[in-house]
C-alpha cells in the first residue's frame, strides 16, 4: 500500500519555478548619416566647370580690353606725313609741256603718260582688283577748246555720272580752281585748276584714295596738292 506524501506548503503547489530574468540596459546607438557618394562627386564637378567658364570669361575680357585699349591708342596716335617745308623727303615733278610741278612723297611711284598718276599701295590692297587701299592720285592736264573751265566740268559731270557733290569755286594759292564729286566706276574727288597765263589750259586733279586701315593716305593727299604750282 503506498504511502500518502504529505504536502507541507500547499502554496508551493503548482508554482512555476521563475528564473530572474536580467533587464538590459538599452545601449544608445549612434546612427551615422550615409553619405551620398555620387552626389558629391556631381557637385565638385559641377563646380570645376564653372571655375573653368568663369576663368574663361575673366581671361576672355581682359584679352578683349586689352585689343579695344590697343584699337584706341592706334586711332589716337597722330600719324606722321611728309609736309612741303620737308623738302629731303619729298620729290619734284615738273611737266614742262603744261608748266605744272607738284611734291610728292619718295615712297609713292609716279608713271607718267597722258595723266601723271601717283600710287602708295596700301596694306590689304590685292591685285586685279578696284582700288580700295592705297594712295591713287591723277594730274590729267586738259586744252580748252571753245570752252571755259566752268563748261568744260559741266561736260565732265553729264551722261551716267552721279554727283555726290556739286561744284564749288576755290582758290587754291592765286588760281582759279573748283572741286566737285562724282561717282561713276569708283567715286572720286576732282579739282580743276585753271592756268594763270592762258586760260585754255586746265589740270584736274583726281583723288580715290581709300585708306581703311588708317595709314594717313587722305593727308599726304592734302600736302601734295597743297604743293601744286603753275611755273612760267
Amino acid at each position: 500500500m503506498e504511502e500518502s506524501q504529505t504536502v507541507n506548503n500547499p502554496q508551493e503547489v503548482n508554482q512555476p519555478i521563475q528564473t530572474p530574468i536580467e533587464n538590459p540596459v538599452p545601449t544608445k546607438l549612434e546612427v551615422k548619416p550615409k553619405k551620398n557618394s555620387g552626389l558629391a562627386v556631381i557637385l565638385s564637378f559641377t563646380t570645376i566647370i564653372a571655375t573653368l567658364i568663369a576663368g574663361f570669361f575673366y581671361f576672355q575680357n581682359i584679352q578683349l580690353r586689352d585689343e579695344l585699349a590697343k584699337k584706341i591708342e592706334i586711332a589716337s596716335t597722330p600719324i606722321p606725313t611728309a609736309t612741303p617745308n620737308e623738302i629731303e623727303d619729298l620729290i619734284t615733278y615738273k611737266n614742262d609741256d603744261y608748266n605744272f610741278s607738284f611734291k610728292y612723297p619718295k615712297e609713292a611711284n609716279l608713271v607718267e603718260d597722258d595723266c601723271v598718276s601717283l600710287q602708295i599701295v596700301g596694306p590689304t590692297q590685292t591685285e586685279a582688283t578696284e582700288a580700295f587701299d592705297g594712295l591713287y592720285l591723277n594730274f590729267c592736264p586738259e586744252t580748252l577748246v571753245d570752252q571755259t573751265i566752268d563748261e568744260w566740268i559741266e561736260t565732265d559731270i553729264s551722261g551716267d555720272i552721279e554727283v555726290i557733290k556739286a561744284k564749288s569755286e576755290f582758290s587754291l594759292k592765286t588760281y582759279i580752281a573748283y572741286t566737285y564729286e562724282t561717282l561713276g566706276l569708283m567715286q572720286q574727288k576732282n579739282i580743276a585748276i585753271q592756268s594763270p597765263d592762258s586760260e585754255s589750259i586746265i589740270v584736274v586733279i583726281t583723288d580715290i584714295t581709300q585708306d581703311p586701315t588708317n595709314q594717313g593716305y587722305k593727308e599726304i593727299v592734302d600736302e601734295i596738292i597743297s604743293t601744286f604750282e603753275y611755273f612760267n
